[in-house]
Protein backbone atom coordinates (compact mmCIF):
# COMPACT_ATOMS: atom_id res chain seq x y z
CA UNK A 1 0.00 0.00 0.00
CA UNK A 2 0.76 3.61 -0.50
CA UNK A 3 1.21 4.12 3.07
CA UNK A 4 3.82 1.42 3.80
CA UNK A 5 5.60 2.47 0.90
CA UNK A 6 5.71 6.12 2.32
CA UNK A 7 6.32 5.06 5.66
CA UNK A 8 9.81 2.99 4.62
CA UNK A 9 11.10 5.81 2.24
CA UNK A 10 10.42 8.46 5.37
CA UNK A 11 12.62 5.46 7.69
CA UNK A 12 14.57 4.90 5.44
CA UNK A 13 16.01 8.93 5.27
CA UNK A 14 15.41 8.42 9.38
CA UNK A 15 13.02 11.44 9.52
CA UNK A 16 10.11 11.42 11.93
CA UNK A 17 6.64 12.16 10.48
CA UNK A 18 7.32 15.82 12.30
CA UNK A 19 10.60 16.41 10.12
CA UNK A 20 9.04 14.81 7.04
CA UNK A 21 5.51 16.96 7.35
CA UNK A 22 7.83 20.34 8.21
CA UNK A 23 9.60 19.93 4.66
CA UNK A 24 6.64 19.13 3.00
CA UNK A 25 4.29 22.27 4.62
CA UNK A 26 1.42 19.65 6.30
CA UNK A 27 0.74 18.48 9.36
CA UNK A 28 2.23 15.52 11.24
CA UNK A 29 -1.16 14.55 11.33
CA UNK A 30 -1.56 14.38 7.64
CA UNK A 31 1.33 12.60 7.19
CA UNK A 32 0.23 10.16 9.81
CA UNK A 33 -2.79 10.07 8.14
CA UNK A 34 -1.71 9.02 4.70
CA UNK A 35 0.63 6.67 6.14
CA UNK A 36 -1.92 4.87 7.75
CA UNK A 37 -4.48 5.08 4.85
CA UNK A 38 -7.10 7.06 6.29
CA UNK A 39 -6.29 9.83 3.24
CA UNK A 40 -4.21 10.52 0.13
CA UNK A 41 -2.53 13.40 -0.96
CA UNK A 42 -3.25 15.41 -3.62
CA UNK A 43 -1.23 15.48 -7.10
CA UNK A 44 1.02 17.87 -5.59
CA UNK A 45 1.59 17.12 -2.20
CA UNK A 46 2.88 13.45 -3.92
CA UNK A 47 5.22 15.76 -6.10
CA UNK A 48 6.44 17.18 -3.47
CA UNK A 49 6.61 14.05 -1.18
CA UNK A 50 8.58 12.02 -4.19
CA UNK A 51 11.27 15.10 -4.84
CA UNK A 52 11.63 15.30 -0.99
CA UNK A 53 12.29 11.85 -0.11
CA UNK A 54 14.13 11.61 -3.57
CA UNK A 55 11.94 8.49 -4.38
CA UNK A 56 9.87 8.68 -7.61
CA UNK A 57 6.24 8.68 -7.97
CA UNK A 58 6.39 5.11 -9.67
CA UNK A 59 7.50 3.48 -6.64
CA UNK A 60 5.49 4.92 -4.22
CA UNK A 61 2.47 4.66 -6.32
CA UNK A 62 3.09 1.38 -8.30
CA UNK A 63 0.28 -0.94 -7.77
CA UNK A 64 -1.76 0.90 -5.31
CA UNK A 65 -5.16 1.00 -7.60
CA UNK A 66 -7.11 2.68 -4.40
CA UNK A 67 -5.08 5.73 -4.45
CA UNK A 68 -5.07 6.27 -7.99
CA UNK A 69 -9.17 5.47 -7.75
CA UNK A 70 -9.29 8.36 -5.13
CA UNK A 71 -7.08 10.70 -7.01
CA UNK A 72 -9.10 10.16 -10.31
CA UNK A 73 -12.17 10.74 -8.50
CA UNK A 74 -10.98 14.24 -6.92
CA UNK A 75 -10.04 15.15 -10.18
CA UNK A 76 -13.56 14.15 -12.11
CA UNK A 77 -15.17 16.10 -8.79
CA UNK A 78 -12.60 19.41 -9.65
CA UNK A 79 -13.78 19.40 -13.36
CA UNK A 80 -17.37 19.04 -12.85
CA UNK A 81 -17.38 21.92 -9.80
CA UNK A 82 -15.71 23.86 -12.27
CA UNK A 83 -18.31 23.90 -14.62
CA UNK A 84 -20.93 23.88 -12.24
CA UNK A 85 -18.82 27.54 -10.79
CA UNK A 86 -18.80 28.85 -14.74
CA UNK A 87 -22.57 27.77 -15.08
CA UNK A 88 -23.27 30.21 -11.67
CA UNK A 89 -21.34 32.99 -13.08
CA UNK A 90 -23.29 32.72 -16.02
CA UNK A 91 -26.75 32.75 -14.84
CA UNK A 92 -25.65 35.85 -12.37
CA UNK A 93 -24.04 37.80 -15.03
CA UNK A 94 -27.45 37.25 -17.37
CA UNK A 95 -29.51 37.88 -14.49
CA UNK A 96 -28.35 41.06 -13.31
CA UNK A 97 -29.18 43.40 -16.26
CA UNK A 98 -32.84 42.35 -16.12
CA UNK A 99 -33.19 43.06 -12.90
CA UNK A 100 -30.99 46.30 -12.55
CA UNK A 101 -32.34 48.15 -15.56
CA UNK A 102 -35.96 49.37 -16.66
CA UNK A 103 -36.41 47.85 -19.65
CA UNK A 104 -38.92 49.03 -22.37
CA UNK A 105 -42.61 48.13 -22.58
CA UNK A 106 -42.33 44.74 -24.95
CA UNK A 107 -39.72 43.24 -22.80
CA UNK A 108 -40.82 44.56 -19.29
CA UNK A 109 -40.74 42.14 -16.40
CA UNK A 110 -43.97 41.98 -14.24
CA UNK A 111 -43.37 41.65 -10.19
CA UNK A 112 -43.64 37.77 -10.16
CA UNK A 113 -40.55 37.59 -12.89
CA UNK A 114 -38.85 39.51 -11.00
CA UNK A 115 -39.32 37.31 -7.99
CA UNK A 116 -38.32 34.56 -10.08
CA UNK A 117 -35.06 36.08 -11.29
CA UNK A 118 -34.22 36.94 -7.76
CA UNK A 119 -34.96 33.71 -6.32
CA UNK A 120 -33.02 32.16 -9.40
CA UNK A 121 -29.86 35.19 -8.86
CA UNK A 122 -29.55 33.71 -5.08
CA UNK A 123 -29.68 30.07 -5.93
CA UNK A 124 -27.24 30.82 -8.22
CA UNK A 125 -25.00 33.04 -5.29
CA UNK A 126 -25.63 29.97 -3.00
CA UNK A 127 -24.20 27.42 -5.58
CA UNK A 128 -21.38 29.32 -6.18
CA UNK A 129 -20.39 29.48 -2.82
CA UNK A 130 -20.99 25.70 -2.07
CA UNK A 131 -18.92 25.04 -5.44
CA UNK A 132 -15.96 27.80 -4.45
CA UNK A 133 -16.26 25.40 -1.24
CA UNK A 134 -15.59 22.05 -2.59
CA UNK A 135 -13.07 22.99 -5.01
CA UNK A 136 -10.64 24.37 -2.14
CA UNK A 137 -11.62 21.00 -0.32
CA UNK A 138 -10.52 19.16 -3.27
CA UNK A 139 -7.53 21.12 -4.77
CA UNK A 140 -6.54 22.21 -1.12
CA UNK A 141 -6.33 25.68 -2.43
CA UNK A 142 -8.47 28.66 -1.67
CA UNK A 143 -10.44 30.25 -4.35
CA UNK A 144 -10.25 34.27 -4.76
CA UNK A 145 -8.82 34.80 -1.39
CA UNK A 146 -5.56 37.12 -0.74
CA UNK A 147 -4.69 38.74 2.29
CA UNK A 148 -4.57 42.27 2.27
CA UNK A 149 -0.66 43.69 1.32
CA UNK A 150 0.00 40.70 0.17
CA UNK A 151 1.73 39.65 -3.31
CA UNK A 152 -0.33 37.66 -5.53
CA UNK A 153 1.38 34.55 -5.93
CA UNK A 154 -0.16 31.72 -8.58
CA UNK A 155 2.47 29.24 -6.88
CA UNK A 156 0.82 26.62 -4.89
CA UNK A 157 0.14 28.00 -1.10
CA UNK A 158 2.59 26.49 1.67
CA UNK A 159 1.04 26.63 4.73
CA UNK A 160 2.32 26.11 7.92
CA UNK A 161 1.23 26.90 11.28
CA UNK A 162 2.66 29.04 13.64
CA UNK A 163 5.17 28.67 16.07
CA UNK A 164 4.26 27.69 19.34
Amino acid sequence: MFGERLAAARRAKGWTQAQLAEKCCVSRQTISSWENGRSYPDLASLVTLGDTLAVSLDALLKGDAPIRAALAKRQRLAASARRVLWACYGVAIALMPLLIWELPAPFAMGWAAKCVAWVALFASMFALERTQTLLTALTGRPRFTRRPGQAVSYARPRWRRPPQ
